[in-house]
């Protein structure tokens, strides 16, 4: 029960804050979408950043809420699969099951032992292809007795 809140939390965290602001591919075929129609060798770049806020898909997206991930609120799965950040379809990012188990096994083992605190309040991310923070990100921790 607890690594399933933890897996929330980060999907959750991955949907408010990905890693990447753009994902570009080149069509391999014609296609229409919302009547416009993409040629064949043009360009379709995606924001993760945008498509994760997007209210139909996540209601109050500016709301941090794990739970809109759990079993119980999305059975369906269809708040998981708009998670785009590591890409998508056949193209998702190979290394992405690697990442969120290394992700949750850090994750656990520092908050077993260790009491966090953040102590910069609301770090800001330097805006550019990949998020970063826009100066420190300083974490206090102490051992947990």
């Amino acid at each position: 029960k607890i690594m399933d809140k933890l897996t929330c939390a980060v999907k959750e965290t991955e949907r408010m804050r990905p890693v990447t602001t753009a994902i570009v591919r080149y069509n391999t075929d014609t296609y229409e979408r919302c009547g416009y129609r993409i040629p064949k060798g043009w360009m379709t770049m995606i924001s993760p950043y945008v498509t994760h806020r997007l209210p139909d898909l996540y209601p109050n997206p500016d709301m941090y809420d794990p739970l809109r991930f759990s079993n119980e609120r999305d059975p369906d799965k269809t708040a998981n699969s708009g998670l785009c950040a590591f890409g998508g379809g056949i193209h998702k990012c190979m290394g992405m099951n690697i990442a969120f188990m290394d992700m949750k096994v850090i994750l656990s083992i520092l908050l077993r032992n260790y009491e966090l605190e953040l102590v910069t309040k609301d770090p800001k991310p330097k805006k550019g292809l990949v998020y970063v923070p826009q100066g420190p990100c300083i974490v206090k921790y102490k051992r947990r007795a």
